[in-house]
């Protein structure tokens, strides 16, 4: 028995219509093949370095996003020898190859193209990537006008856990719940509630459906059934956000907060991090 590791990662729901593996196959070959760098957060920029010519099976485009810095040369320099900003005559020497960058750091990926989820390994080697971020990252690559000019309108959502529904009704009192979803694929539910969303968010031509809940002053709002339901429906396409009274006064919760995170312990010795999130994504 080899040693233990563990894989983790997060799920980002992409929807693009029409609605076909054969879509989000060409979708992320696309975004490859532009070899845009996108920004992360602060100073940090990803770009997808690697995607598998083949499928790994029927389901999976396997790829690799790697992060870096990206440093502004126009930005005041420190001379940490003579403790003092560096003179111009010092910046001028400074010359950075335009196609390189440092601090790279990669994380495997892998989208299933029935499903059109992205399953991103979120640590590796000690290196974290933040899933909100990176669906953000790719909200902004699917939106680059070489993409949404054959594939329209790509939405791009951050997979909240199943459990983030309970932690944000679990305040003392609530005074609003605010649920926001962005327009669905229906394929991927088991009920028509998603679908007739979908339908009328098509009908009225619309992106986002937006429904608020206030309790009468003083009052609570009763989370029943009904709310339950098109919350569950917002948890891989938009948003819950709840205000209330806790303990300590005034709260605000959101299952923006609490992503869908998977993990799994692996023998190192027998797989690689990308086998391992092969199984990690099929669990």
């Amino acid at each position: 028995m080899g040693q233990k590791s563990v894989i983790r990662s997060g799920v980002i729901n992409v929807r693009a219509h029409p609605n076909s593996p054969e879509v989000y196959r060409k979708l992320i070959r696309q975004a490859y093949k532009l070899k845009v760098a996108n920004k992360l957060r602060g100073d940090r920029y990803a770009v997808i370095s690697l995607l598998q010519k083949d499928l790994v099976d029927d389901k999976f485009v396997q790829g690799v996003l790697t992060t870096f810095t990206r440093i502004d040369e126009r930005s005041d320099w420190f001379d940490l020898e003579n403790l003092e900003e560096a003179s111009g005559e010092k910046v001028a020497q400074i010359s950075i190859p335009e196609n390189l960058f440092p601090n790279p750091k990669s994380f495997y990926f892998l989208f299933n193209i029935q499903t059109h989820r992205l399953h991103l390994q979120t640590w590796s080697r000690r290196d974290t990537i933040s899933v909100r971020d990176a669906t953000k990252m790719f909200s902004r690559l699917f939106s680059n006008p070489k993409i949404s000019s054959k594939f329209g309108d790509v939405k791009v959502t951050m997979v909240q856990s199943s459990q983030s529904l309970e932690r944000i009704f679990s305040i003392k009192r609530i005074s609003k719940v605010t649920i926001k979803i962005e327009r669905p694929n229906a394929d991927v539910f088991d009920d028509g509630f998603e679908e007739r969303i979908q339908q009328h968010l098509a009908a009225t031509g619309s992106r986002q459906f937006e429904v608020s809940y206030t309790a009468e002053r003083g009052g609570n709002v009763n989370v029943n059934e009904d709310i339950r339901m098109v919350s569950n429906s917002a948890l891989a396409n938009g948003k819950v956000d709840v205000e209330g009274q806790g303990e300590a006064g005034k709260e605000k919760r959101s299952t923006s907060d609490h992503p869908e995170i998977r993990q799994r312990k692996y023998d190192a010795d027998d797989q690689t991090e990308a086998q391992a999130l092969r199984d990690l994504a099929r669990d």
